[in-house]
Parts: C-alpha cells; structure tokens; sequence
C-alpha cells in the first residue's frame, strides 16, 4: 500500500474571512479574461466601424458642399436668364410696337454683346443711362464700341465703372444720348 505523505491539495482559500473555492476562482478569473478580450475586440472592430463612417460622412459632406455651389451657380444662371428673357420680351415688344423710343431702346438692346448684361435702362429726358455688368474691362469697351458703331452720332460714354477685387465681373453705368439731344 502506498501513502501521499504531502499535504493534500488545498481546494479552497480564505480572504478576508471568506472561503472562496479554488476551481471557482479560477473559472471566475478565466471568464474576466475571455470577457476582456471580448470587449477590445468589439471595441476595435467598433473603433474600424467608426472611422469608416467617419470618411463616408467626410465624403458626402464634400459632395453636399459641390452640389451646393452648383445649385447656387444655376439659380444665379436661372436669375440672369430670367432677365434676358423680360429683356428679350421687351424688346420684341418695343420692335412690334413702332414707337420711336421703342426703336431706341431696341438700339441699345441690339447693341449689348455677348459677355454683358443690363441691369437697368433709365430714360432722362431724351437721354438714356444704362446700368449693368459685364464679365471684364474687355467686355465694357465692346458695349462702347457697339453703341457708337451702331450710330456714329450717338457717343456713349462712360459714367462709372466698378470692378470688385474679389471678383472678375464689372459694373459700369453709360450714359447714350439720342438723336433729340444731338444738336
């Protein structure tokens, strides 16, 4: 027969004045580190996740800010095609209706090239001051030119002329008289 002279394997402890089972313990201890691990894990995939959301979000903000300025372009072209077209309706208008301030205003209109648009057409006695914009210096000159071509009599000047720093376009205001105020 054999004997185990060592001490038998103790299977619980105490602590603090309670008896905590040994297998307990362990099987306690190894579920917190499975738990643990666990939890990083989900936490860096959650992390993964997160950053993917995070640059899809960056994305469509970008896209949001393009399609913005692009809707802004096209209210802006919309606006101004909106008043060519009150313009052109005017001035089909003024050309049916044969009246001479009609025919003068048909002038200037007809005159206007490309790259130039009115703001407003004011009549001052038998004079005209037209205001507007154009998209550069080069522009304005051509209007000039145009409006003096058109009738060697009729010499527009230029009364004020505006180009912001910030921005390509200029705003110009004409003075062009008419044949009544030619002597």
């Amino acid at each position: 027969m054999r004997t185990n002279l060592l001490p038998p394997e103790r299977r619980q402890i105490e602590v603090f004045g309670a008896t905590i089972k040994l297998e307990f313990l362990r099987q306690t201890l190894g579920l917190t580190a499975l738990a643990a691990v666990l939890f990083f894990a989900a936490a860096g995939i959650q992390r993964l996740r997160l950053a993917g959301y995070q640059h899809d979000a960056a994305s469509i903000e970008t896209k949001l800010q393009e399609n913005a300025r692009v809707r802004r372009r096209i209210a802006t072209a919309a606006r101004e095609l909106a008043q060519l077209q009150r313009l052109d309706e005017a001035s089909a208008n003024a050309r049916d209706s044969g009246n001479r301030v009609a025919v003068e205003i048909v002038k200037i209109g007809n005159a206007i090239p490309r790259g130039v648009w009115l703001e407003t057409l004011a009549r001052t006695g038998s004079d005209y001051i037209v205001s507007g914009g154009a998209v550069g210096l080069e522009a304005v000159a051509d209007t000039l030119q145009s409006l003096r071509a058109g009738d060697s009599r009729l010499a527009a000047t230029l009364v004020r002329l505006d180009q912001p720093q910030a921005s390509a376009s200029s705003h110009f205001t004409l003075h062009v008289p008419t044949e009544d105020s030619i002597p």
